[in-house]
């Protein structure tokens, strides 16, 4: 495409000092963005998804009652457990929105399909919003609501887990937890960050080490299921919550979490996309709109660990 100087006329190419003309040549390729996969999806459930019509609206969940086992005794008057209609809501309470101008002259002349382009990447943006936070919300809600949550938030209580033996007694550890909660085998999962791969993948350590095992834990595409640990299907991701420790200045920590599918059950959809003119320029507005709501219906079921690999 021309550009201008600051003269204000037109550049369509260089002069070079001998005076020939250097024309200017754009690449059709496009330098894409390094990406990183999601997991809130593997590890959430969408079970009481419901219609959502608006942001605002509220996802209503019922809870199965709880029946009490009684002694008999003969003539004596039974008595009955009145049902207890308990029921939890999921409220559409977040939304998230992205909007571009794109210009009518890069819209026609441009050899880019520049609108496929950059909503292919905000896209991308939402999902990886909505990644981070589901997981902040599963890591901090896990603190308030489970029985499951190994340590606090202070610096002295951080679980050194920088070796491969540490690690895996305190993976079996949180497995062990769940079990007591009656939390199925089938369904759990673990979220880890990248540096709890560096410990397990250590040259003394047997787990994911390809020297040993043939890589049969190898890590992919910066955020994928990685195989299995401790009864956990492993999820590796940069997406991994963090949290900063109070106490000696405050410093930033990793967050193991783990639980199963049924703990958190979320809600979302594109509520709109829409194009229409830009009253302020020659070119088209393109913009959508993220909703979702998530919540924590099974808190047995969740498991947080705040831990350090060095």
């Amino acid at each position: 495409m021309a550009n201008f100087n600051a003269a204000g006329t037109v550049n369509f190419g260089q002069n070079s000092p001998t005076g020939n003309f250097l024309p200017e040549i754009y690449s059709k390729n496009v330098l894409l963005k390094l990406r990183r996969g999601s997991v809130a999806d593997a590890i959430t459930n969408s079970d009481y998804f419901g219609e959502i019509a608006a942001f605002g609206d509220t996802v209503k969940i019922m809870t199965e009652p709880t029946i009490t086992i009684k002694d008999y005794t003969r003539n004596l008057a039974l008595t009955s457990d009145a049902i207890e209609d308990v029921e939890k809501q999921l409220v559409i309470d977040q939304a998230k929105y992205w909007q571009f101008t794109l210009d009518d002259i890069e819209n026609t002349m441009s050899h880019i399909g520049w609108q496929a382009m950059v909503t292919n990447q905000a896209a991308y943006q939402l999902m990886q919003n909505y990644d981070n936070a589901i997981l902040a919300y599963m890591s901090l809600n896990a603190n308030v609501l489970t029985a499951n949550v190994f340590n606090d938030l202070t610096e002295a209580s951080v679980l050194d887990l920088s070796t491969p033996d540490s690690l895996m007694n305190h993976l079996t550890a949180m497995s062990v937890r769940l079990s007591k909660q009656d939390v199925v085998n089938e369904g759990r999962f673990l979220i880890l960050p990248h540096d709890a791969t560096q410990v397990l993948a250590r040259v003394d350590s047997k787990l994911i080490n390809s020297d040993y095992n043939g890589g049969a834990m190898d890590v992919k595409d910066n955020a994928s299921y990685a195989g299995m640990l401790a009864g956990f299907q492993v999820y590796v991701t940069n997406n991994a919550p963090t949290y900063t420790s109070t106490g000696s200045g405050g410093t930033t920590r990793n967050t193991i979490l783990g639980g199963h599918t049924s703990a958190v059950s979320t809600a979302q959809t594109i509520l709109n996309t829409e194009t229409q003119r830009s009253t302020t320029t020659f070119g088209d507005i393109i913009r959508g709109q993220h909703v979702y709501g998530r919540g924590v219906v099974r808190p047995e079921a969740l498991s947080v660990s705040h831990v350090k690999f060095a």
